[in-house]
């Protein structure tokens, strides 16, 4: 199991002004540039989890980075009063990340690469021209990361989850339709640990629910999730523009969470840092929640406030 994550920088003009959430531009360019990927991003049914995580555009905004996508304004009856616009002409960031386990040939690490490589031209997007320059390509350093947060955790007792792109987390005792917008460590961590446990051959329902039983008792998320300094929210719900007629809700902000060292002292959830490193790493890669191979759900890792 090989997860990457690629940073890619390119050059965007277009004539683009109209409501857009910018991850299906991104997911466009790269199946126009290479087919057989759309095999990967496709909707599937079953227990088979999504190898393939992709985000929005983002752009330098003064000194801080904005992820590039439409919200609605909604009225007093949950009616569309507005939708925010989005102008495409500049140098964006946008992010892929995959996990080559060897069982999918679109996926290897190779491939996805030469894909990005190329994604220099003009596509065609909704009936426009986006003429697109590839500036860089990098690819970070997960393991850095993931070691970094880990340690930091295990020693000074904090960790920081950013939702660096809209967020709809996935309640693991909810199957209906509805997204949970809370970011308690069961939702949070639902999602990477049923890839990890699929991924390693050992999903069943039972280890999936003790282990997130474990999370929840190791990680308590703070007052952040509600508010900062008694005014405004930290974590915000943002009502997405995703096409028309479908609005999403999602969260954007961040959470920090603190270590139960009570728990760790009496050795009650023996081998847990080394699960928590591998989720961890897969939530950096992969996102978490639902949708994320349409951009939803990025999550940027730091080690403290």
């Amino acid at each position: 199991m090989h997860p990457y994550l690629i940073k890619a920088t390119v050059k965007i003009i277009s004539e683009w002004n109209a409501p857009l959430f910018t991850g299906k531009l991104v997911k466009s360019l790269i199946v126009d540039v290479n087919p057989k990927l759309k095999e990967v991003f496709k909707k599937i049914r079953g227990v088979e989890p999504k190898l393939i995580h992709i985000t929005p555009l983002y752009e330098l905004n003064g000194r801080k980075i904005k992820c590039v996508y439409s919200s609605a304004e909604l009225d007093s009856n949950y009616g569309v009063r507005r939708v925010s616009k989005v102008l495409i002409n500049g140098i964006y960031d946008f992010y892929l990340g995959l996990v080559d386990d060897g069982s999918n040939d679109y996926l290897e690490f190779d491939e996805v690469y030469k894909t990005l490589l190329n994604v220099s031209g003009t596509h065609k997007f909704s009936g426009h021209d986006f003429i697109v320059e590839l500036i860089s390509l990098k690819v970070v350093n997960i393991e850095r990361i993931t070691f970094d947060v880990i340690r930091n955790l295990f020693r000074d007792g904090v960790m920081k989850v950013i939702f660096s792109s809209p967020t709809m987390l996935r309640d693991p005792f909810r199957s209906h339709k509805y997204k949970s917008l809370i970011p308690i460590p069961l939702n949070v961590f639902s999602t990477p640990l049923y890839i990890y446990l699929i991924l390693t051959g050992r999903m069943n329902m039972k280890n999936y629910l003790k282990t997130l039983i474990k999370i929840h008792k190791l990680l308590n998320e703070t007052h952040s999730i509600l508010s900062k300094d008694h005014h405004d929210a930290i974590v915000k719900v943002r009502h997405i523009y995703y096409e028309k007629g479908k609005i999403l809700p999602a969260i954007t902000g961040y959470v920090n969470y603190r270590l139960n060292k009570s728990v760790v002292i009496e050795n009650e959830l023996e081998g847990m840092e080394e699960v928590l490193y591998e989720l961890i790493k897969l939530m950096a890669t992969l996102g978490t929640g639902t949708s994320r191979a349409t951009g939803f759900g990025h999550i940027n890792l730091k080690v403290s406030d």
